[in-house]
């Protein structure tokens, strides 16, 4: 008799143990190790129901419980064989999303009652079909990618584990959207969205400047807050800074800047692998070196010699981490603790929203939503942004220019027609000439930036860039003979009257462009 027959066992879990039991005899199935080796060769236990994945700082257990014998055994498979060909991270999501998505549908429980294989087969089709349809009605069925490439993984297995070829060739050919990004950020909301650049941001940053406390903890809080305002990095990249990312300056006296490479973590990158070297404030610079301090003070070097030293630093190593290899990560914040400093730093401030009445909702996401949405408002590019952010392209930040920035729809109604390429014209990068005023007068700047630029006393231009190219491209689109008197021709002659001016500058030192 067939090992798929329930008539000779009690329950239908005893026929799914036996019949698996079987592939694994046959060589048709090999049984789940005690751990296995993800992508980046680190260690992932996966004995019971507790397995451990070595995400860095996010290296967490995860517990599940599925009695389904069949189905137990083939989403651990798919667990396991995400981790050795992605990463750890998206082993541990399939492990968690697939199980909880399918629990959602009706007839899930009626897998474990299945009496045979076959009506374990048409009961995961079921499943599926119920679960689609879940989906869509809730809006949500962006989500439906991971059953489905967990469902189609499992129809090309060898052996037969209950998956229907004929339905996985049906859902291959589903178009699955991807799923909403910038909700929170197209709809400005109050608690989830940026924090307001004139109400609510700054209420931050003073409330930063005035707090002296030297605590460890305080210390802490302040670093946090300065950080994510400063960079609006994923909080991952934050917390597996390290005390030697930071380089002072060998300089102090004329360059109070410092360094901090900070480790890139986005895509299938190994934590630590990849830095961006980005230039602190003396203020930041100062704070870093206090949160070092505190640090030695507190967790001398010499007593976790064995552990990487973070600027964000538990007091005990996690014990989940040191069951892994990866014991550079032991001290470091989980997720949590990284946002419970931010939520005290407001509590401890009593910063109050202006817009809600309320304590200030803050958390590390409307962090970088903000510091996004500002760099948009002062004209920073889709490529800059995405390398600030940490992003491999520019896809993921196409949200923060569809919000509709306060500043950029005005340049680009201003920079229409004649002036658009004018402005082309500006360099990116080069050296200013130091800090004396080359302006010398000032303007209700009716012209877009970076024109009215030259008419602002605090303007420092690029030596790099070509201005006399710049004054023969204004004279021909705005030639003297204009006879409309308005205040973009006052505007436009006070600007070449400007550029003169600089070009004669630049050329009595000998900078200037030919």
């Amino acid at each position: 008799m067939s090992l798929t027959n329930a008539t000779t066992f009690q329950t239908s879990a005893e026929w799914q143990a036996a019949y698996l039991d079987s592939l694994v005899q046959s060589g048709a199935i090999l049984p789940i190790p005690q751990s296995i080796i993800d992508r980046d060769g680190n260690k992932i236990v996966t004995s019971d129901n507790r397995w451990i994945f070595p995400t860095g700082a996010n290296t967490q257990y995860t517990n599940f419980k599925i009695d389904c014998p069949i189905l137990r055994y083939s989403l651990l498979s798919f667990s396991m064989t995400r981790a050795i060909r992605v990463s750890s991270s998206a082993g541990k999501n399939a492990l968690v999303e697939v199980p909880n998505l399918l629990k959602k549908a009706p007839s899930y429980e009626h897998l474990t009652a299945a009496p045979d294989l076959e009506s374990y087969r048409s009961t995961l089709v079921l499943v599926m079909q119920e679960l689609a349809d879940q989906l869509q009605r809730a809006k949500t069925y962006s989500r439906y990618w991971f059953p489905v490439a967990w469902y189609k993984w499992g129809a090309t297995r060898t052996a037969d584990l209950g998956f229907d070829k004929r339905f996985a060739q049906r859902v291959n050919t589903m178009r699955i959207p991807g799923g909403p990004k910038g909700v929170a950020v197209r709809s400005n909301d109050p608690l989830r969205g940026p924090l307001d650049h004139e109400l609510e941001r700054p209420l931050l940053q003073l409330s930063l400047l005035n707090d002296e406390s030297t605590k460890h903890r305080h210390l802490q809080q302040k670093l946090a807050i300065a950080l994510t305002l400063a960079f609006g990095r994923n909080s991952l990249s934050l917390r597996t800074l390290f005390e030697e990312d930071f380089k002072p300056s060998s300089h102090p006296l004329s360059d109070p800047n410092g360094s901090l490479s900070i480790p890139l973590i986005k895509k299938r990158n190994c934590p630590r692998t990849s830095f961006q070297t980005v230039i602190t404030t003396p203020y930041l610079s100062n704070l870093i070196r206090q949160v070092i301090k505190s640090n030695e003070e507190i967790f001398p070097a010499k007593d976790n010699a064995q552990y990487g030293r973070p600027l964000f630093m538990l007091r005990h190593p996690r014990r989940q981490v040191l069951e892994t290899n990866n014991q550079q990560f032991a001290l470091c914040f989980r997720s949590g603790d990284f946002n419970e400093l931010l939520v005290e730093f407001v509590r401890r401030h009593k910063i109050t929203s202006p817009i809600t009445g309320e304590l200030l909702h803050i958390n590390p996401r409307r962090m970088r939503y903000t510091f996004a949405t500002d760099m948009v408002d002062m004209g920073i590019s889709k490529a800059e942004l995405a390398v600030a952010l940490g992003h491999s392209d520019t896809q993921s930040v196409r949200v923060y220019y569809d919000i509709g920035s306060r500043i950029v729809p005005h340049l680009k109604n201003a920079s229409a027609g004649g002036i658009e390429p004018i402005l082309e014209m500006f360099g990116a990068c080069g050296k200013s000439y130091g800090q004396q005023d080359i302006s010398h007068n000032k303007s209700p700047k009716p012209l877009p930036v970076p024109l009215s630029c030259y008419l602002c006393p605090a303007f420092k231009p690029y030596a790099e860039v070509d201005h006399a190219r710049i004054l023969r491209a204004l004279e021909a689109a705005f030639p003297e003979t204009t006879t409309v008197a308005n205040d973009s021709n006052q505007a436009t002659t006070l600007v070449k009257e400007s550029i003169k001016r600089l070009i004669a500058s630049t050329t009595r030192r000998g900078c200037g462009n030919e």
